[in-house]
C-alpha cells in the first residue's frame, strides 16, 4: 500500500468536502450510488475510489481489501463497474475543489471540462538522481493534471 494512501485522514477529507451527508447527497445526484447493497456509503465508496487510485492494486486486490476492512463486499468485476459509475461524481468533487481552491484555474474557460490525472511516477527516478524528488523514503510518487475543454483530447 503506497504512504499516500495510508497518509490520508480520511474524517479531515470528508470535512474538506463538505460533510458524510454532503457527499451521500452528490453521490446519489451523480448516479455513483443509487443503492448500497454492496457499499456502506459514498464516504466508503469515495474510499475505494482513492485506494484504487493511490493504492495501486489490481481489482481482485481491492475486493478483497475493502472486504478485509468492511467497506464493501463484492467481486473484482462489480468493483470495476462501481468505480467507472463513481467517475462524473469524483470528476464533479475535483471540479469543485479546483474551482474553490484555484479559480484563476478556471477563469475564460466555458463549458465543460475534462480532467486528465496522469501518474508521472516513471519519469521521477531520472530527476531524483538530480535531486529534486527524493523524499526521505526514497522517490515519492508524483501525479500531474491536464485539463481539457469537453470537444478536446489529450495530446
Amino acid at each position: 500500500m503506497s504512504e499516500s494512501l495510508q497518509a490520508l485522514d480520511w474524517d479531515e477529507l470528508v470535512g474538506r468536502l463538505g460533510s458524510a451527508e454532503a457527499l451521500e447527497a452528490s453521490a446519489r445526484e451523480a448516479g455513483a450510488l443509487l443503492r448500497k447493497r454492496q457499499v456502506g456509503g459514498a464516504v466508503d465508496l469515495l474510499r475505494l475510489c482513492f485506494a484504487y487510485v493511490l493504492g495501486g492494486f489490481s481489482l481482485r486486490t481491492l475486493a478483497a481489501w475493502a472486504e478485509q476492512r468492511a467497506l464493501a463486499s463484492m467481486s473484482d468485476v462489480a468493483m470495476l463497474k462501481r468505480l467507472k459509475g463513481s467517475a462524473d461524481w469524483v470528476g464533479g468533487l475535483v471540479a469543485a475543489l479546483l474551482a474553490e481552491r484555484c479559480p484563476e484555474a478556471l477563469t475564460g474557460v466555458a463549458g465543460e471540462l475534462r480532467l486528465m490525472a496522469v501518474d508521472a511516477t516513471a519519469v521521477a527516478p531520472a530527476r531524483a538522481e538530480a535531486g529534486l524528488l527524493a523524499g526521505a523514503h526514497g522517490v515519492r510518487p508524483v501525479a500531474a493534471a491536464a485539463l481539457f475543454g469537453a470537444g478536446q483530447r489529450p495530446p
